[in-house]
């Protein structure tokens, strides 16, 4: 009984700030409106509280201000605070010359509120695991670094900053490499000379080794195909396009056997694009190369405009997702 007393009373100092007896932390930041973003509104006159890197307990400032203290308070009165921003689609490159330029950036992420970068590989990919750990450590000031590390490639691909494969054999010594030397926080695959075979045997080896893939889907390989395989997300808004594609599997199979080259095999797929609502209802994808709102056809200036990048639904995430150049 003793016990169970004492884990209900912790548990009901931390379930209600008033009830805590002045809880320390680093920082409260005061009399603030918090952006609820589940349930999309505007929370005035709260408080929250951060230790370390944590946010330890966030409320109304009455409650927050008699249960905790810290020594440095922060006035928040007439002002919007937001969960940390993430920006899904980095390439940090140009190679060694350019090294101090990229590093340049991560303070700049911070300023405008992004506090976790996703790398999706450059030419540096040694560079940004090295950046990761220093980050991490407190010897470089910057947001959070998820990276790929070296995407994973066919023999002499388009790309810099690749491992070529060409067998199995390559992809499992990649696929170790990344895992168990460079400790990525996932891995990507990309189309530009790997072989279809190729790509989904990496993506069932990387399933089955714990490790989440991005990538961009062979025009050979239905989307379908890359999902069920292992594929945990798309890389840019073209790949996903064609999973609204009529005879996706039709075009695939053309492509693959060599009767259509890929100009052709991107004018059938838009030809054959349907009108499809994305997850959740954010976008829809209307006719070649149209990221629309689900209301835009009452409210036409809610289509995508001509800067191409925009926030796309992807299930439970947000990533970053390319628009059509034709927009």
């Amino acid at each position: 009984m003793r016990l169970l007393a004492i884990l209900a009373s912790t548990l009901l100092a931390f379930a209600s700030p008033a009830l805590a007896a002045q809880n320390q932390g680093d920082v409260i930041i005061r009399h603030v409106t918090l952006i609820d973003v589940e349930a999309a509104t505007a929370v005035a006159g709260q408080a929250v509280v951060l230790r370390g890197d944590d946010i330890v307990a966030a409320g109304p400032d009455a409650a927050i201000a008699k249960g905790w203290r810290a020594k440095r308070q922060v006035e928040g009165r007439g002002k919007y605070l937001i969960p940390g921003l993430w920006d899904m689609h980095v390439h940090f490159g140009g190679g060694p010359d350019l090294i101090a330029e990229n590093e340049a950036l991560f303070p700049l992420y911070v300023a405008n509120g992004i506090t976790t970068i996703r790398d999706c590989s450059g030419d540096l990919a040694d560079q940004v695991l090295a950046w990761r750990s220093a980050i991490a450590a407190g010897e470089v000031f910057g947001p959070r670094l998820l990276t790929s590390g070296a995407k994973i490639e066919g023999i002499a691909p388009l790309w810099k900053g690749t491992i070529e494969v060409g067998s199995e054999a390559d992809a499992d010594a990649a696929l170790d490499r990344l895992k168990n030397r460079d400790h990525v926080d996932f891995v990507k695959i990309t189309d530009s000379t790997l072989k279809p075979e190729l790509f989904l045997y990496a993506l069932k080896r990387a399933k089955m080794m714990g490790i989440r893939t991005s990538g961009h889907i062979p025009m050979a390989l239905t989307t379908g195909q890359a999902v069920d395989a292992g594929l945990s997300s798309i890389e840019h808004l073209d790949y996903a396009y064609n999973a609204g594609v009529k005879d996706e599997a039709a075009v695939a199979a053309d492509f693959a056997a060599g009767r259509i080259d890929r100009a052709e095999a991107n004018r059938a797929a838009r030809r054959g694009l349907r009108p499809r609502y994305g997850d959740g209802g954010l976008s829809s994808l209307r006719g070649p190369g149209r990221l629309c709102h689900p209301d835009a056809q009452r409210q036409p200036d809610h289509r995508v405009a001509r800067p191409r990048r925009s926030w796309q639904g992807c299930g439970a995430r947000l990533c970053w997702a390319e628009a059509a150049q034709d927009l």
